[in-house]
């Protein structure tokens, strides 16, 4: 049932009781703070509270239908400390809407996060499903720690997978470590996973719930088909495991970033490799048949991509080898990619971070381009190549000269690290590789090494 009262005291008595309240109970009030969309908890010991900014929140009378929806749904009593002239408008806002309407909404985040220890991700990874902390409980897997139950979440919360961006769920993960709530962001903790996904096709399929302040899942998530991508700290090549939830957000939020960048390119049917034949012919400004042809290939030779793409080069690249091999870190462009060179049955293609992944085997020609800028550690991912070449393998690399530190398309905008043709040079020197051309195209640097000191 949905109450609704112009001021509402900080008190343990529930006024329309006269006794303490129980967890049936929920409030949501509203705020002209500039400092916060929306806060959460339990104060005073009185009841769960939801205050909304109506400065910050700009759809906050739907986020006040969500709420009157979702309490009415599962049985729950809530207050409404609101104006009368408020909830009339809220009512006016809201007809046609609903608390788990099957579509996202124009202000919502297309994608949800959520953070796991490492072992409840290994748990994650064998049932292909996240579960709420009651599913889990019913099925005696459960953690005997609830971070929810020391937030003051209400029990109910308990049947829904919560997500949470910033360092919200990287707070979560090490609180469940130290078994209490450590909210300081640059506290050393064992990082877990950070888990990405797909909020539209979640609400297309009537899996989101909202309650005001939260979007979430009941019970179960299926991490096919939503799971866009996972973030652990080997696979982003951190030093180790050991990290800060600031740290550890930050640099998952990074790489994916990209990962998601280069997914909706491939949603958006952005595909180099079926350009009309002048834009085939723009990109080559980077590369080309000339960069190509510097690695001098034969059938006999093996051959490694860093940064495949959707193919643009590889498809010129693997007919002219007896082995080809291509990496890269988007899931939506590698599989591209596999129908672009499904003709090519000497090429295999591998979703990853070319520092992290273990290739198990060496090369004859290694090559990139349009790549490098993605990477932080250039230094690393050179010295990397090199490790990876047979002796007398070349190394092939085009360096963008453009300096901006961003690449912004106007709905998206990504940071990325330039690279210096100075540097460069210094990095392959030192990475035991000798540099046997260095020349610019019009948009690009390129350098071509040899491993060993045979230079002929």
């Amino acid at each position: 049932m949905i109450y609704r009262i112009d001021d509402l005291p900080k008190s343990k008595t529930n006024p329309f009781t006269g006794r303490e309240y129980d967890d049936t109970w929920l409030i949501l009030r509203l705020s002209d703070s500039e400092e916060y969309r929306y806060f959460v908890g339990n104060q005073n010991n009185s009841a769960y509270n939801i205050i909304i900014s109506k400065i910050v929140h700009k759809k906050w009378k739907f986020a006040v239908g969500d709420f009157i929806g979702y309490c009415n749904a599962n049985g729950l009593n809530g207050i409404l400390v609101i104006s009368q002239k408020e909830y009339d408008e809220t009512q006016k806002a809201y007809i046609g809407r609903a608390f788990n309407e099957p579509e996202l909404r124009e202000y919502e985040t297309s994608v949800l996060i959520h953070s796991a220890p490492m072992s409840a991700w290994k748990q994650i990874q064998r049932d292909g499903a996240l579960k709420s902390f009651n599913k889990l409980k019913s099925e005696g897997s459960a953690d005997e720690f609830a971070v929810g139950a020391m937030l003051g979440d209400p029990p109910e919360f308990s049947d829904y997978i919560m997500f949470g961006g910033g360092i919200a769920g990287e707070i979560v993960v090490n609180s469940k470590q130290r078994g209490k709530i450590i909210m300081d962001q640059d506290a050393e903790y064992l990082s877990g996973a950070r888990l990405y996904f797909d909020a539209k096709k979640m609400a297309r399929d009537g899996l989101l719930v909202r309650d005001g302040a939260h979007v979430k899942v009941k019970d179960e998530l299926p991490l096919e088909p939503y799971l866009i991508w996972s973030a652990v700290w080997d696979k982003l090549d951190m030093e180790s495991q050991i990290s800060t939830p600031k740290t550890f957000a930050e640099t998952a939020d990074q790489q994916f970033s990209v990962v998601s960048h280069y997914n909706q390119l491939a949603d958006e049917d952005n595909d180099p490799v079926h350009d009309p034949k002048p834009l085939r012919d723009y990109m080559d400004n980077w590369d080309g048949q000339d960069f190509i042809d510097k690695m001098r290939l034969d059938k006999e030779k093996s051959v490694l991509e860093i940064g495949v793409g959707t193919g643009r080069l590889a498809t010129r690249v693997a007919p002219m080898c007896g082995e080809f091999r291509g990496i890269d870190i988007s899931p939506k462009t590698v599989e591209r990619a596999k129908r672009n060179l499904a003709e090519q049955k000497n090429a295999a293609l591998i979703c990853g971070n070319f520092l992290s992944y273990e290739f198990g085997r060496s090369f004859d020609a290694i090559y990139s381009s349009l790549t490098f800028m993605h990477i932080e550690n250039k230094k690393k991912a050179i010295n990397k190549a090199a490790a990876l070449l047979n002796d007398s393998g070349l190394f092939v690399l085009s360096i963008d000269k453009n300096p901006s530190e961003f690449i912004d398309n106007g709905s998206r905008k990504i940071k990325i690290y330039p690279d210096s043709p100075e540097t460069t040079a210094e990095y392959i020197k030192t990475s035991r590789l000798t540099v046997l051309e260095q020349f610019d195209t019009e948009f690009a640097t390129v350098f071509v090494a040899r491993k060993g000191k045979n230079n002929v």
